[in-house]
């Protein structure tokens, strides 16, 4: 019976040596492995370590407590430090003494203490003051859910942040330059906004001068048919009967005549000169004294005829060759253009219209069938009657001064009734 326990407590022992045998084959085994996995870590920790030496990136890594324990040799050639200069010491104290420090630097720090990831640019100054900007990425690093530290990697983009820089300060000055030529497009465009006003303007003037020289052509050929008419008349007169030279009405005709010949010449030298120079030489002009001027100048005689003349403007400041042979044309054609069947009464008067002085010269004679004529009004070389003779460039000459210095006039007839013209005389200053 003691054999059998022997034997028994000997197989126990067997089984248990066999048991734990095994289980120091298996730890070793395990600890084989682990051992492997180590030297495969390290062989890999190596070969990071040989690549962060030799990138030029700046390499950081920090442990736990964020003291830097290892770092590149860029680091050392960037930040102008050796590795025993900063080993050990605190990260963030290493940022905080900065001399840059910005709100990049600030919330590279915020997020290291809050084991966070960080990606983005940071400007960073070396031991000696050298401004650089890095592309900054901080990885933390866990081992099962502990913090283990962090490894950070810093590219230099310096070169590129001053070609951004340069952009922005072109970019600036080409707006700059931009808005400079824009403020000189519109002076520009003003200038020549003022310069085709100007071009405009004289154009309109020469245009004005060219219609007046016109109207000036046929206005000396209007103003001394009447006197030369006159001459003629009597020198033919002369021829038949000499002895009617010899009498006074006759000479004072003949006077009457070369008058008015030479103050019609007078007047177009006169307006020559204006037209020439540029000179204005407006005077007052009495008006009552023109009307019985023009009216000596007409051949009344043997007429039956009344004038009304009411001037409540006695007098205007006007150039006096424009005004006489603007008035001398509506009086002569009321006589030239009255009826035979009753005597003429021509009726002239005078009012104040704004800055108009309206001469009005109304008469009693054939009238113009308007409804015929109205679209012919004031055209030269338009007649309105076959019961008369005339040129039909009277009125057209007269209207053409009358614009030409700032005025207009009117005209309203009924045929066999009369005709009334109304002239709106802008006075010179």
């Amino acid at each position: 019976m003691a054999l059998n326990q022997v034997k028994q407590v000997n197989e126990n022992l067997e089984k248990t040596v066999q048991k734990r045998t095994l289980q120091l084959s298996q730890a070793n085994a395990n600890l084989t492995q682990e051992n492997k996995i180590r030297l495969e870590s390290e062989k890999k920790v190596h070969q990071l370590a040989l690549v962060a030496q030799k990138t030029t990136n700046v390499v950081v890594v920090l442990n736990a407590d964020l003291a830097l324990v290892w770092v590149n040799e860029a680091f050392c050639q960037k930040i102008n430090y050796t590795f025993e200069e900063v080993e050990n010491n605190n990260f963030l104290d290493y940022l905080s003494q900065k001399k840059v420090f910005n709100q990049s630097l600030q919330l590279l720090i915020s997020t290291l203490r809050d084991q966070q990831t960080f990606e983005g640019e940071i400007e960073d100054c070396s031991k000696d003051g050298i401004h650089f900007w890095f592309y900054v990425v901080a990885t933390p690093l866990f081992d099962k859910g502990v913090f283990q530290g962090y490894v950070i990697v810093k590219a230099d983009i310096t070169k590129r942040k001053s070609a951004e820089e340069q952009v922005v300060f072109l970019n600036d000055t080409l707006q700059h330059k931009i808005l400079e030529i824009s403020n000189l497009n519109k002076n520009l465009e003003k200038i020549v906004r003022q310069r085709t006003a100007q071009i405009q303007k004289i154009n309109h003037q020469l245009e004005r001068k060219n219609q007046f020289l016109d109207t000036f052509v046929y206005t000396i050929a209007h103003d001394l048919r009447s006197p030369i008419t006159n001459l003629k008349g009597m020198l033919q007169l002369f021829e038949i009967e000499p002895q009617i030279a010899l009498l006074p009405k006759s000479m004072d005709n003949i006077n009457a005549s070369t008058n008015r010949l030479e103050r019609t010449l007078d007047g177009l030298i006169e307006i020559i000169d204006v037209q020439t120079r540029g000179t204005v030489l407006p005077k007052n002009n009495a008006i009552a004294d023109l009307i019985a001027d023009i009216l000596t100048g007409i051949d009344t005689q043997n007429l039956e005829y009344t004038t009304d003349i009411d001037l409540q403007i006695a007098s205007i400041s006007y150039i006096e060759p424009y005004l006489r042979s603007i008035l001398s044309n509506p009086i002569s054609n009321a006589f030239k253009y009255r009826s035979y069947e009753r005597p003429l009464n021509l009726k002239i008067s005078t009012r104040q219209e704004k800055e108009f002085v309206v001469l009005t010269i109304a008469d009693n004679g054939i009238g113009i069938d308007l409804e015929l004529y109205q679209k012919d009004l004031f055209k030269p070389f338009k007649r309105y009657t076959k019961q008369r003779e005339g040129t039909g460039i009277g009125m057209s000459i007269a209207k053409s001064m009358v614009e030409f210095n700032g005025g207009k006039i009117t005209l309203t007839s009924q045929l066999d009734l009369g005709t009334t013209v109304a002239i709106y005389l802008m006075p010179h200053a």
